[in-house]
This record gives structure tokens, sequence and C-alpha cells, in this order.
């Protein structure tokens, strides 16, 4: 009960108390007496106010202690943000700003983790399903997809090869994954065979369904028996059944050779004898009344001379003796140009290979085959000779990529190496023109050494003749 309903309630208990005690006659009296009375009744009861008022302020804080914000903010510049329970106390101080902090950092590594595992992707493992299928798959684990074709003989056709990211990487949704799709041809691709031996080579190239073509040639780098250049390059797509041509390393260049006597011989077993010794030889057909016919008759340079390793070596095939053809031209001691014109003025096409010799002057003829003495050729055949280099031993390889066969040829001799053709179908040997492949619309795309190459006068130079992409 509160205490001003304690005083009213004995106020009125008094005066009650004083009316029930007076007579009845005097009830008029002592409502004038209670009147009278009442002016000191009302003092009492301000005093007991003014009482009560004094207890109640003296429970209360003081107005000055309702603290205003510019004393709050200069008492927690005095240090009064380490008492938490001090007036004014700012929810930013550094204690509550750290607790705040960690509680707010806690909260976005939730909310990240949380989207980390939602985004997240793990990439299914198509290898082998069809294009299709893998599309589909990769679209379900909510990645993107994009498709590469790649032309194999070694996986059935429209079937995923591979994937990146791989089978089971962890991404994010959205990702684009890449698939290599095969795409089947009648074609295989060859292989890298350089620096292996002339006999692994030929293993590789066989299990690949490839047959191998062997050209001798001399490298100071390359150990014998090894295989220094080869084409079509690595990775090319060519018919099964189709030749690769290998330089195979017959030593080194530094002793100059012995050229083997091949009279008498035929073709095929003339060719082995100079390739296996590092020659390069280019044989010629001709009417001849001396030697059998199919075998060699003549050759330049002849048995026993000493020359550069790589050098060429001319060689006439007979035909039977017969005098339809055409006489041949004598054109040694003439200088190269000159040697042309005369054989072109007779009706042949000319076909000059240098050769180092230091002793003639560079330029000259040194020899020719066929020889001029009883021999003849058909019209349009070829006539081969020898013109000195000099001391010269190297030159720059030409650059022969985009050039029609018969112009690249014509540019390698000139140059003074020995031009090789390969083809998708065959490798041809530069032996004469009869043997070029004139295939209308093909030119070289490949070639071996690359253009700008330093190399031996002499040593071939591998030509690769296909339809230009």
């Amino acid at each position: 009960m509160g205490i001003f309903q304690k005083l009213y309630r004995k106020k009125d208990a008094s005066r009650d108390a004083t009316v029930a005690d007076a007579d009845p006659a005097d009830a008029k009296g002592a409502d004038k007496a209670v009147d009278g009375s009442g002016n000191e009744d009302d003092t009492a009861l301000s005093n007991q106010l003014q009482g009560l008022r004094g207890e109640l302020k003296s429970k209360l804080p003081e107005p000055e202690q309702f603290l205003s914000f510019d004393q709050a903010l200069a008492d927690r510049e005095g240090g009064a943000e380490d008492d938490e329970t001090a007036p004014g106390k700012f929810p930013n101080s550094p204690r509550v700003l750290v607790r705040y902090g960690a509680i707010v950092t806690i909260a976005t590594l939730v909310i990240v983790a949380a989207l980390v595992v939602f985004l997240r992707a793990d990439v299914p493992n198509v290898i082998g399903q069809t294009a299709v299928e893998a599309s589909e798959a990769i679209a379900e684990a909510g990645l993107n997809v994009e498709i590469f074709e790649e032309e194999t003989p070694d996986v059935p056709d429209g079937q995923v090869m591979t994937t990146a990211p791989g089978p089971g990487e962890v991404t994010m949704r959205g990702t684009t994954v890449v698939i290599r799709v095969a795409r089947n041809t009648n074609e295989v691709a060859v292989p890298n065979v350089r620096g292996k031996t002339l006999t692994d080579a030929r293993e590789t190239l066989t299990s690949t369904r490839l047959n191998t073509q062997v050209k001798r040639t001399f490298d100071n780098s390359v150990p014998e028996g090894t295989v220094v250049g080869f084409l079509p390059v690595t990775g090319t797509l060519v018919p099964p059944g189709s030749s690769v041509t290998l330089l195979v390393s017959a030593g080194t260049l530094d002793t100059a050779i012995e050229v083997p006597r091949v009279i008498g011989l035929t073709e095929d077993a003339a060719r082995s004898a100079l390739e296996q010794m590092g020659f390069n030889p280019v044989f010629y057909h001709a009417y001849s009344s001396r030697g059998e016919v199919d075998y060699v008759v003549a050759q330049t340079p002849g048995g026993a001379n000493t020359v550069a390793p790589g050098s060429p070596v001319l060689v006439m095939i007979s035909m039977g003796n017969s005098t339809s053809g055409l006489a041949v031209p004598d054109i040694t001691e003439q200088d190269r140009a000159s040697a042309s014109r005369a054989i072109e003025s007779s009706g042949f096409l000319p076909e000059g290979f240098g050769i180092i010799d230091d002793n003639v002057a560079a330029g000259a003829v040194i020899s020719q085959m066929p020889p001029a003495q009883d021999s003849f050729l058909r019209r349009d055949e070829s006539l081969g000779f020898l013109f000195s280099v000099g001391g010269q031993t190297h030159a720059e390889v030409p650059r022969l990529l985009g050039l029609s066969q018969a112009e690249a040829f014509r540019i390698i001799r000139d140059a003074g190496f020995m031009p090789v053709l390969s083809a998708s179908d065959a490798a041809i040997h530069a032996d004469s023109s009869q043997e070029y492949l004139n295939l209308e619309g093909n030119v070289i795309t490949q070639q071996f050494p690359a253009a700008g190459s330093q190399y031996q006068i002499g040593l071939p130079v591998l030509m690769y003749l296909s339809a230009q992409d």
C-alpha cells in the first residue's frame, strides 16, 4: 500500500471517530468543529507529504548523474571504455568491436562454406562415352561443355578420349569442361622415331602399319646407325602402308671415303652398295653398246676415288644397244651454266649435282652421266653432271615449303644438296626425273633439315609432297 493511501485512510478514520462519538444534537456543531480544525489537518498533511518527498528524493540519483552526450564522450576518451558499467558506455569500444568482428567473421565463413558446398561440382568420368552421353552427364553436374574432334584411328568414332578438367576433379558449377572426341579416319599418325636405332625405328613404324625407306647421311653429333631425321614429321596422318623416309647416320663427316665399284651390278645391288657407304646414288637409263642390259655400265665418281661423305654418285643402267635415241653431248670442262644450255639444246633435261673438290674451280663441270661416247637418250630424258663447289663444305638449306616438286628439286640441286622426295603413299628417291611424282596441285609441305640450317654439301634434304592445307 502506498504512502499517500495510508495518509488519506488515517485522516478519514479520525473524522469518522469524531463524528461517531458526538451526540446527534451536537452533530451540526461537530461538523463546524471539523471545518474549523481542517486547516490544522491540512497543515499536518502537508508536512507529512514534504517528509515523504524528501525520503523519495534521497532514493533517486541526483540530476547531475544523468550524463549528457558530451560528458559520456569525455568519459569514454578518458578511459571509461574499460569499465563496462560506466555511464555512457559505447558499444563500439575495442573490446566490443573485437567481439562483434569475431561474430561477423564466423557468420561470413559459415555463409561462404555453405556457398562452396552448394556451388561445388565434381567432373564426371565420361571417358569412353559418346559425345551426346558425355554432354548430358556434364550438364547434369551443373557444368558447361565444349566439344573438340580429333582424328585418330585408335579410338572408336565419336567416343570421348579426354576431358579437361579431368574426371573426378573438383570445380565450381558453371565451369566449362572441354572434351575431345575421336573422329575415325582410315589414316594413321606418324610416330616419333628420331634418335632411335634403325632397327627400333623400323619396328615402331611397322607396328603403326607404316613402311620404311632409308637414306644414309652423315652427322658428327649422332652415332652411326641412329635416325637423324625423318619425313613425314611426327603426328602427320597418312594412309596405312605409306612410307616414312628415314635419314640414318652413316658416321661422321671428318674423313673422306672411297667410292665402291658398282659396274656389273643390278640397279638394286648398286643402290644398296652405295647407300650403305653413305653415298647418294642417282640412276640414269640409256642405250649403249657396252655391258649387259639392265646392269650398271658406267659410274662417276669411279670406283677407288676418294670423296667427301654423302657425295652423289651418278650411275648408268644399260637399256641395250640401240641408236634410236638422241646422241649425248660432251659437256665436260664447261661451266655449269653453259653445260645446262648445251643439254637443253640437245633435247634433254639438265640435272647438276655439286661435289666438294678443291682441285677444280667452283662451278666447273667435272663429269657427266651418261657419258658422251656411245650413249643415246630419248628426248626429254635427264642428263646429269657433277660440278665442283671448290673447297666449300657447307651451305644454307633453302626454303622449299609451298613449291612444286620440280621447282624444289632444282633449288636443292643448285644449292649443292641431294633432293629426296617423300609422299603419303610412297617415298621416292630423287634418282631421275622419271621418278618424279607429277601430282598436279601438290606442293612441298614439309622439309628436313629446316630452311636456314647450315648443312654439308652433297647430303640429302628430305621433302614431303602433299596437298596444301
